[in-house]
């Protein structure tokens, strides 16, 4: 199984990218995985969205598509360790992305086969990525009953 992390943002911070690159290096001992830059169009508008969208939805294919939304589903660690092995044994490739600040419009969130939310809080784009590959990494760990995660 391979994870793709999508990402409208513009490159990430200088000061983050080392944080980012140890969690890369601990969960590509279990899942090759990799972000995937969508540069956006600077208008807000849904025709501009549709265009980069197709720009996303060429890449996902037939990869199991979850869209991280605020009002999406939430899991505790364990429960998303279980997630991602049920994943694995469905045997396909898992894409996530990150949307903007303006979100998802429901016609893309239909097309999602799981909505996540990883907090309640708002949190900048550039710490999602650094939180959601953490979170990967330690339910990759907890799968395998590794030492990182810590009841």
């Amino acid at each position: 199984m391979k994870i793709r992390i999508f990402t409208f943002a513009k490159n990430l911070e200088a000061a983050l990218r080392p944080l980012e690159e140890d969690y890369r290096k601990r969960i590509s001992k279990y899942y090759p995985t990799e972000f995937v830059e969508i540069r956006r169009e600077l208008l807000l508008s849904d025709q501009a969205f549709k265009k980069d969208w197709e720009k996303v939805r060429g890449k996902i294919g037939k990869d199991f598509l979850i869209l991280l939304d605020e009002k999406g589903k939430q899991f505790r660690s364990q429960e998303l360790a279980r997630e991602l092995g049920r994943f694995e044994l469905m045997g396909r490739n898992i894409s996530l992305v990150i949307g903007g600040p303006e979100g998802f419009p429901e016609s893309v969130k239909q097309e999602a086969d799981l909505l996540l939310a990883l907090s309640y809080l708002t949190l900048p784009h550039k710490l999602v990525r650094l939180f959601l590959i953490e979170t990967l990494y330690r339910s990759s760990d907890i799968l395998r009953n590794g030492p990182y995660h810590k009841d």
